[in-house]
């Protein structure tokens, strides 16, 4: 018996071509491939190059919203890459207050807050506020309550 594979498998497959390889955008084509295809033209196309020319000086077009690839300097944003420059503010508060019933309190509060906007156009995107809150009080009779808690708050208007 001969092992000779399914032709509909092989087809499927398609062991003839390999997967078109992949190049750099600013750098030119492979040397062994050829130009690319040319765009068939239309009627329309064909029929402005027949325009009488025109005397005296040519007129040259530039482009300056778009450089060349090759020579452009792309610029840097602050964001990691993502376009976004972040604010950020810290700030802490500490109090202690005495009840006439002999109620003692301590709190510490830390907030930290994060405003995160487009470095482009410094439109907002994102808001995130961390509240940290300790709380001890000491009764009078000697009993302590401690309360700790943690809030997030993250707003995003994307």
């Amino acid at each position: 018996s001969s092992l000779q594979p399914d032709p509909r498998v092989v087809d499927a497959v398609n062991f003839g071509t390999m997967a078109p390889k992949r190049r750099i955008r600013g750098k030119g084509p492979l040397p062994l491939e050829g130009p690319p295809a040319k765009k068939p033209c239309t009627e329309s196309a064909q029929a402005a190059p027949s325009a009488p020319p025109r005397s005296g000086a040519s007129v040259v077009v530039v482009d300056d919203e778009k450089p060349r690839q090759d020579l452009a300097i792309v610029p840097l944003t602050a964001g990691k890459g993502r376009g976004l420059k972040a604010i950020q503010q810290s700030r802490e508060l500490s109090t202690t207050s005495a009840k006439v019933d002999g109620t003692r309190v301590e709190a510490n509060q830390k907030v930290k807050e994060q405003k995160l906007f487009t470095a482009k156009n410094n439109a907002h995107v994102e808001t995130k506020v961390v509240t940290s809150d300790k709380r001890r009080t000491t009764r009078r009779d000697g009993t302590v309550v401690i309360s700790s808690s943690t809030t997030m708050k993250k707003v995003s208007y994307m």
